[in-house]
């Protein structure tokens, strides 16, 4: 998981948890502040290398957060991205499927990045704004498993 702010990421855990789903969660960790995009890059590199070692049969990326105040969802999903395109080849050969929640300043061009970086390499997913809850995004990656 590539959660951003402590609320939001506490609901997303305790939401997998209270589904049953508690020991899918392959770590827990967030990034909030505003980070940069260089910060995020480094944040993300380190979930998707820890991902693409897991044994697991089926993996799910999901990038989540409550409404930020003043973190720019675009610059941190430019190092999010970056970091997805370092592995992209062995995240497609896993099958790992996206599933994002985000909201805050800049998030249509930030979800639209996501989007069309998912798109255009061909990963599973869903991509959604403050319009979804958090628990509807958790319940979303469930039904992927």
């Amino acid at each position: 998981m590539l959660l951003s702010g402590g609320g939001a990421s506490l609901v997303i855990a305790d939401e997998y948890n209270n589904l049953g789903k508690g020991s899918i969660i392959g770590n827990y960790g967030e990034y909030s502040g505003a980070p940069n995009a260089d910060e995020t890059y480094e944040y993300a590199k380190q979930i998707v290398s820890l991902m693409l070692k897991s044994a697991a049969s089926k993996k799910i990326l999901l990038i989540a957060g409550g409404v930020a105040n003043f973190t720019d969802v675009s610059i941190t999903f430019k190092g999010i991205i970056r970091a997805l395109e370092e592995r992209v080849d062995e995240l497609k050969k896993q099958n790992v499927t996206i599933f994002v929640r985000r909201g805050g300043p800049k998030q249509e061009k930030g979800l639209a990045l996501i989007r069309d970086f998912a798109t255009h390499n061909k990963l599973g997913g869903y991509v959604a704004g403050p319009e979804l809850s958090l628990n509807e995004i958790v319940n979303k990656s469930i039904e992927a498993l």
